[in-house]
């Protein structure tokens, strides 16, 4: 999943491309892709609570959460 995220966002290559380097379909590179963001997008939804919840002084009891959603890719 890294490997695609990294080829597809940071170094800029086409899904066709990416897929081609990584030797599997467009279609398995999309579901790695879902995968990589979907996960980036919990870790960092978590990360930001605890720094809210430290900033804030809250005990993790989650009232006033940042993001009431899971991810925005649910």
């Amino acid at each position: 999943m890294r490997t695609a995220f990294l080829l597809r966002e940071v170094e800029g290559y086409s899904t066709g491309e990416a897929a081609k380097k990584l030797g599997v379909t467009e279609n398995t590179l999309k579901a790695r892709l879902w995968r990589a963001r979907h996960q980036l997008a919990e870790r960092l939804g978590r990360r930001l609570r605890r720094i809210k919840d430290d900033v804030t002084g809250r005990n993790g009891d989650g009232a006033g959460m940042i993001g009431e959603e899971a991810c925005s890719y649910c």
